[in-house]
């Protein structure tokens, strides 16, 4: 936004925001149907799921 002399200041103060690493809150479900094979999206998405979120506890 540019700031010249017809540009009215800013009547509250500003704030800062932490920009923080994200923690993974809930769970994401994927579903498609069990008969034939994964399109190669499919699998592209579920290999890169299962190298970058944590195994899942042992019940």
């Amino acid at each position: 936004m540019p700031i010249d002399e017809e540009t009215p200041g800013m009547a509250a103060p500003l704030r800062t925001l932490p920009i923080v690493r994200s923690r993974i809150r809930a769970r994401i479900v994927l579903a498609w149907p069990a008969a034939g094979p994964a399109s190669p999206a499919a699998r592209a998405l579920l290999d890169r799921l299962h190298d970058a979120l944590p195994k899942a506890p042992a019940p």
